[in-house]
């Protein structure tokens, strides 16, 4: 059985086609701010959670929903939400953990796919 994307494609598709009139530039520098930011943005999750510092991880959580919301990235898109909602209820420091850890790895197979999709955007024009 094949794993399912962790982008929305047809709603990156919308996004380029139709909201970015097929502009790649500007798409690519959409994913390259993207790709610049949220690494960042998990890193200092994770520090703020070492900190216990949950205003920091519930807000840092938000960014990173929200632009994993305008590139389609429903699954990043997903973690972050459960992140933002626990650091919210103030759950256990192993939860927030364990739920940061899945994000990282949803970030990276997320990354791997909006690069793979960029690839092939590109080769279509």
């Amino acid at each position: 059985m094949a794993e399912s994307s962790p982008i929305d494609e047809g709603l990156l598709d919308y996004l380029f086609r139709d909201q970015l009139a097929g502009d790649l530039g500007t798409l690519t520098h959409l994913i390259d701010i993207f790709f610049d930011h949220t690494p960042a943005r998990i890193q200092a999750m994770g520090e703020a959670l070492s900190r216990g510092d949950l205003n920091t991880l519930e807000r840092m959580a938000h960014d990173v929903k929200s632009n994993a919301g305008t590139l389609g990235a429903k699954s990043l898109q997903d973690h972050a939400r459960d992140i933002e909602k626990h650091a919210q209820a103030h759950a256990a420091s192993a939860i927030l953990a364990t739920l940061l850890s899945n994000l990282q790895a949803c970030y990276d197979s997320t990354a791997a796919a909006l690069t793979e999709k960029l690839r092939k955007y590109e080769e279509a024009v």
